[in-house]
């Protein structure tokens, strides 16, 4: 239902917006989410106690952050240029082709 509300949103709403605004504003907004949570576990005495912890988490930050953001900017300039129906279709379709990979 969010995919469904979040497409017709932006389409409505953001239309003349930049992507890569769109796309700032949704990783900063969930960014101090993720660290309350991080920080409320006991994910970082863990991670001191690995001597290569500190070059694998750069790899996942920089990682998570880049491709998710090219992809919310890639999702939100689909939306804008061919509508909310294509966005959601593709972000439907994307099980079905990971099953046909899968086999």
């Amino acid at each position: 239902i969010l995919y469904a509300v979040s497409v017709n949103i932006i389409k409505l709403h953001f239309q003349n917006t930049s992507t890569l605004a769109l796309s700032s504003l949704s990783i900063f907004l969930v960014g101090p989410l993720a660290l309350a949570y991080i920080l409320t576990t006991d994910f970082i005495p863990r991670s001191l106690n690995f001597s290569q912890s500190g070059k694998s988490l750069l790899a996942i930050f920089t990682l998570s952050v880049l491709g998710t953001a090219f992809a919310i900017i890639l999702y939100n300039k689909v939306i804008q240029i061919k509508g909310p129906v294509c966005a959601s279709t593709v972000t439907f379709m994307m099980p079905l082709v990971s099953i046909f990979i899968e086999e």
